[in-house]
């Protein structure tokens, strides 16, 4: 699949975080990426070559170059989705144009000013909420470190397919966020994942299996990439076992869905020893409870 991703133009750090998107879909063999960091120059005759768009860029703030688009590239995104192709939004590259109301009924979600808001970046639980639907079909709840919005503007009739307990201590507002949104615009797709703040959340396989299940599903409406290894890191265990050590009747349950879908991904492997070792040093820790 071709595919153009929009970037030169973000309110984080999109220099480094392009080349790790352009790595994580060419390497899933599904993808041959160009890069333009100039969208003001896109026309429907340039777009003409691509079966789907990634969009890594926004106008955010009073301090950027571009604020509009011209005319002609306006008409040239919506009828490139419109007639049937895809578009894909990583984290903020929705954000822009807040008086167009079609860019936004495409994207399907976008900051909501004066009402979207994020603590800072910190380890959350990312669950599957539609099972059934293409891109997450055969996921399971996994764990990212990522900056995690709450109150984010989702337009009507969206589908949220992924989402996240967004606590009050982390700065969030009690209640499951969206995460990953699906939409369909005319004849073509949108991939909304609001996941991906800096190069080390894409790191997340979470974060990787859905962009490239999801940028494939915009294209094609079909999703023929694998899900992949979705098992906890040594890393990410070590932290499942600390909240673990507090646990008590009426917890979240994340913690347990989590170390139980990590478990059976590493039953029959390698890291089977391992996980049996660390999990007896837990069960032997008097400091956790006996919940």
């Amino acid at each position: 699949l071709n595919l153009l991703l929009l970037t030169g133009q973000n309110n984080h750090a999109w220099q480094q975080t392009t080349p790790a998107l352009k790595q994580l879909l060419e390497s899933s063999g599904r993808f041959k990426v160009d890069v333009t960091e100039h969208l003001e120059a896109c026309t429907a005759e340039s777009l003409a070559p691509y079966d789907v768009l990634l969009s890594h860029w926004n106008a955010w703030g009073d301090n950027v170059a571009v604020k509009e688009w011209p005319e002609a590239t306006r008409s040239a995104m919506l009828d490139f989705v419109r007639n049937g192709k895809g578009i894909a939004i990583v984290h903020a590259g929705s954000s822009s144009f807040y008086d167009w109301k079609e860019y936004h009924q495409m994207v399907g979600a976008a900051w909501d000013l004066g009402k979207t808001g994020h603590g800072s970046p910190h380890q959350f639980y990312v669950g599957v909420t539609d099972p059934g639907h293409p891109i997450t079909h055969g996921m399971k709840l996994f764990l990212t470190r990522d900056e995690l919005w709450h109150r984010t503007g989702v337009q009507p009739g969206v589908t949220a397919l992924a989402t996240a307990f967004s606590a009050p201590e982390t700065g969030g507002s009690g209640q499951e966020e969206p995460l990953v949104l699906a939409n369909d615009f005319g004849k073509g797709r949108c991939l909304n994942l609001v996941l991906g703040h800096d190069a080390r959340a894409m790191a997340s396989a979470g974060f990787r299996a859905l962009l490239c299940r999801g940028t494939e599903w915009a294209a094609t409406g079909e999703v023929t990439i694998p899900v992949g290894d979705l098992s906890l890191s040594d890393e990410e265990l070590d932290f499942v076992l600390s909240q673990l050590r507090t646990y008590r009747p009426g917890d979240r349950h994340e913690v347990l869905l989590a170390l139980e879908y990590h478990l059976g991904c590493v039953a029959n492997t390698d890291r089977a020893a391992a996980a049996a070792q660390r999990l007896l040093s837990f069960v032997a820790d008097t400091q956790a409870t006996l919940d």
